[in-house]
């Protein structure tokens, strides 16, 4: 299974556009969107690492002994070397469920559906964007086969959705980031109106207990949230106080924040080029 992208998009390593031949595997027909990408197989996969790293796990103690009585055992072939390698089953797990999600649910396209809106609006809009309609449309058809598909249990979809929410969350915040030209507050509210609208309809498709979601999309897209809030700081120590205290915002988004804010409240460069220093330096001071 491949890794997904990280934050601004790209697709999973292996796993190249929705519907792509041989995805997953070059030249294989079993990665296709017919089957969903091979969340069977990625089950079935994920599985037998869990019971194999536990069974090596159950041997640790006569392991062991069995390698104190060989000598000259070289340090990257010692026991504590290879339970370390063992205690990552769990980490390659979540990989392999991260792959599945994005593959089945492709957010590449989102960055630049988000970024190319118009923000420079007097009014807030009334309706949400293109963007919002068609993700959700998106994801409808993700939840419906997941929910379908007989070899997923409720934890194994909890898993799916995770990742993919994930997923929306950093397409969406890499849109934002990468917005260019001039930011009104209006064009902000348009952006909380389209996180809203998002934030709902996700919720609306998620699997649920007792008649309430699973999981909370309002906290996996609480980055996007914050990050739009933001825009609403004053110019100033505030703002700087700020950056210094989300390292989980990169420096490219950080930037482009300030530089809409600038835009927004009429900042002058000089004063904008003292900001970013100081937006550079101040991490270490809070």
């Amino acid at each position: 299974a491949g890794v997904g992208p990280g934050p601004g998009g790209g697709s999973p390593a292996g796993d190249r556009g929705a519907g792509g031949a041989g995805r997953g595997v070059p030249g294989s027909s079993q990665w296709h969107s017919g089957n969903m990408f091979g969340l069977q197989e990625r089950k079935v996969a994920a599985e037998a690492l869990r019971t194999a790293a536990a069974t090596l796990g159950a041997a640790r103690h006569p392991l062991r002994h069995i390698a104190s009585t060989v000598p000259g055992i070289p340090d990257s072939h010692s026991p504590d070397a290879f339970f370390q390698t063992i205690a990552a089953a769990d980490d390659v797990v979540e990989i392999i469920w991260r792959a599945g999600a994005r593959a089945n649910l492709a957010t590449e396209w989102v960055a630049a559906a988000v970024a190319g809106g118009a923000f420079a609006v007097l009014e807030p809009p009334t309706s949400a964007s293109a963007w919002v309609h068609r993700l959700l449309g998106d994801a409808r058809m993700f939840a419906d086969r997941v929910a379908t598909l007989p070899c997923l249990q409720l934890p194994e979809q909890e898993l799916l959705w995770k990742h993919a929410l994930a997923a929306v969350a950093e397409g969406v915040l890499a849109g934002y980031a990468a917005v260019t030209g001039r930011c009104t507050p209006a064009g902000r509210a348009a952006m909380s109106l389209d996180l809203q609208q998002v934030t709902n309809g996700l919720a609306e498709v998620l699997p649920q207990r007792n008649g309430k979601p699973t999981l909370s999309v309002a906290d996996a897209l609480r980055i996007v949230d914050t990050y739009i809030k933001a825009f609403y700081i004053p110019w100033g120590e505030d703002l700087q106080r700020w950056s210094a205290t989300h390292p989980e915002y990169t420096r490219p988004q950080l930037l482009s924040l300030l530089s809409l804010v600038a835009d927004s409240q009429g900042i002058r460069r000089k004063d904008r080029a003292a900001a970013l220093a100081a937006i550079d330096g101040g991490a270490a001071e809070y």
